[in-house]
C-alpha cells in the first residue's frame, strides 16, 4: 500500500509509549489534499512512523489507498477557517488519547517517533502543547502542530470552537490565545519545527516538522519547492502531485 515502508511499520504501532496516540491532518479542498498526499508519504518514509494517521476530509477516494490512514468525513467548505474548526473536533472523533494534529502543508524531514515520545513526557498535566509563534506578537501559539490529551482538552477545544464560531477572528490562533487559561497549556520541550528560506535549502538542511505555508511557497517558488522536496527529502510523489499553489 502507498505511504508505508517495511521499516516504516516496526516504528510507532509496537511502541508501548505510542499505542494511544495517533497522528492527524485536515485535508479539506483540491490543495490540501494533494500536500497531505505529500506528508502521509514523508510520515513515513523519512519520519519512520508506521502507526495510524487520521484525515479529516471532503473526499474519502483520495486517501483510500493508504496503509494505515483513517479518512474522517466532513462536508466541502471554501472556507478556510471552517476547515481549521476541525481541530476542536478531534478529540471527538478520533479514538485516540493522544493525538498530534500536524497541517497538511508540514513535510516530515527527520525521523520523528523520539520528537513524539519526548512531547507525550511534557505533555503530563496539560491539555495540549503548542510551538510559539515567533513571527507574531499578536498569536502566541502556533496553530499548525498541536499535540492534544483527549481525556483533558475538552473545555478548552469546546472554548475555542465557540470563538470561531462567532465570526469575530480571521485566524484560528487568534481566537485560541483569548480563552486559555495559562495552566491549560504548555509549549513543546525541544525544537524541531522550522519554516525554510533560500539558505537552509541551499544548505540542504532539514528539520522534524518543515512547515511550508502559502507565505513560504510564493517566497521561494515553484521550482525551488519542488527541489528541496525531492532532491533533498526525497518525497519521490511530488512530480505526480501538479501545482500545490493552486
Amino acid at each position: 500500500m502507498r505511504g508505508m515502508s517495511g521499516s516504516a511499520q516496526a516504528e510507532g504501532r509496537d511502541d508501548p509509549q505510542l499505542r494511544d496516540f495517533a497522528i492527524a491532518v485536515i485535508a479539506v479542498g483540491a490543495r490540501f489534499r494533494r500536500w497531505a498526499g505529500v506528508l502521509i508519504e514523508s510520515v513515513r518514509a523519512r519520519g519512520g512512523y508506521g502507526g495510524t494517521i487520521y484525515v479529516v476530509t471532503d473526499t474519502l477516494d483520495a486517501f483510500a489507498d493508504y496503509d494505515g490512514v483513517i479518512a474522517i468525513p466532513v462536508a466541502t467548505t471554501r472556507h478556510s477557517l471552517v476547515a481549521k474548526t476541525c481541530k476542536t473536533y478531534l478529540y471527538r472523533w478520533i479514538p485516540k488519547r493522544y493525538i498530534l494534529y500536524v497541517d497538511a502543508d508540514i513535510i516530515i524531514g527527520q525521523p520523528i517517533v523520539d520528537w513524539c515520545r519526548n512531547a507525550l513526557n511534557g505533555l503530563s498535566g496539560h491539555s495540549a502543547l503548542f510551538y510559539r509563534d515567533f513571527g507574531s506578537r499578536d498569536m502566541p501559539y502556533h496553530g499548525g502542530l498541536i499535540l492534544m490529551d483527549s481525556t483533558r482538552c475538552a473545555a478548552l477545544f469546546d472554548r475555542w470552537r465557540q470563538q470561531l464560531n462567532s465570526g469575530r477572528f480571521f485566524k484560528d490562533q487568534e481566537a485560541l490565545k483569548r480563552i486559555v487559561l495559562p495552566s491549560e497549556i504548555d509549549f513543546f520541550p525541544q525544537s524541531g519545527l522550522c519554516f525554510p528560506d533560500h539558505k537552509m535549502i541551499a544548505e540542504q538542511r532539514t528539520a522534524c516538522f518543515v512547515h511550508l505555508t502559502r507565505e513560504r511557497y510564493t517566497q521561494l517558488g515553484d521550482a525551488t519547492i519542488r527541489h528541496y522536496l525531492v532532491d533533498v527529502l526525497d518525497v519521490v510523489s511530488v512530480n505526480e502531485r501538479l501545482d500545490f499553489s493552486k
